[in-house]
């Protein structure tokens, strides 16, 4: 499980959305995404050769993913007035609630997985994993992306 019962965002639940933070994130994870890819492609071999670029690209996913998931939560709460179960429901319920396409939402949704094993390390960063997630940098991408237009087509949220 993911992390249970979070409290962040719940401050604002039935509340307009606060559309300065959630923005901050979205940026954040547009300037992230860019300064992982102005790296280029980055193998499991690469990384595992490297401690410098294995610890760069951990800690840039996590953050991106982390901003992903303040977001997710952020507007779950306020949409629905209910706190997901943990991280993975808050990116499921942005589908749910017709923010992102459904199926978009669940591809991204075990996105926090990831972000766990970063924070809370697990002993051994995976670098085979890592490079696997560098490969789906247009995920974040579209999210932002798919952020930025449901507060566009929202402006009274």
């Amino acid at each position: 499980m993911d992390t249970p019962r979070s409290t962040k965002g719940c401050d604002t639940m039935g509340e307009r959305l606060d559309r300065e933070s959630i923005d901050a994130h979205v940026h954040h994870v547009r300037a992230i995404v860019q300064e992982l890819r102005r790296r280029g492609a980055v193998s499991a071999q690469q990384l595992q050769a490297s401690t410098e670029l294995l610890w760069y690209a951990a800690y840039g996913l996590q953050m991106a993913a982390q901003n992903a998931i303040d977001v997710a939560m952020q507007i779950v709460v306020s949409l629905s007035g209910e706190a997901p179960e943990d991280y993975r429901g808050a990116l499921e319920g942005l589908g749910r609630l017709h923010v992102l396409d459904e199926a978009f939402a669940a591809q991204i949704a075990p996105m926090p997985g990831l972000r766990n094993i970063l924070v809370h390390g697990y002993l051994r960063l995976d670098a085979q994993r890592l490079a696997d997630a560098l490969g789906h940098l247009d995920d974040l991408t579209e999210f932002a992306r798919g952020i930025e237009a449901f507060l566009a087509a929202n402006p009274k949220l």
